[in-house]
């Protein structure tokens, strides 16, 4: 069985056909509202467009909502580690690259020059 190659690229998504051409295919690029990964058990109440919705959602699932309310269920939750772990890297990233500048500009906000400023 052949698979179908799908190249993910910054104008959108582009398959491959059967005779290896390039074909669009539709996306809803802005489909995606909100992403939150749940630590803890937890009781999720959303209201959206007189719709309220109540899910549980247990440590380590990912909560979705998307933007568009005519999605017969605005709000998702996924169990999948990828996403959690995917997730993980990136804050952890992002927290190194806070403290990365916090070290670099402390002298910024305590009215001291850096020696290399002179």
């Amino acid at each position: 069985m052949n698979k179908k190659t799908l190249f993910f690229t910054t104008r959108g998504l582009i398959e491959l056909n059967e005779n290896n051409e390039p074909v669009g295919k539709n996306t809803d690029r802005e489909a995606i509202s909100n992403v939150v990964r749940i630590t803890e058990p937890t009781h999720i109440v959303y209201n959206k467009n007189d719709k309220r919705i109540e899910l549980d959602a247990e440590a380590g699932d990912m909560v979705i909502t998307f933007y568009d309310s005519s999605y017969p269920n605005p709000m998702i939750i996924v169990h999948s580690l990828e996403w959690v772990e995917n997730l993980e890297a990136y804050e952890a990233e992002q927290q190194r690259a806070k403290e990365e500048w916090a070290a670099k500009h402390a002298n910024d906000c305590s009215g001291e020059k850096d020696e290399a400023e002179y």
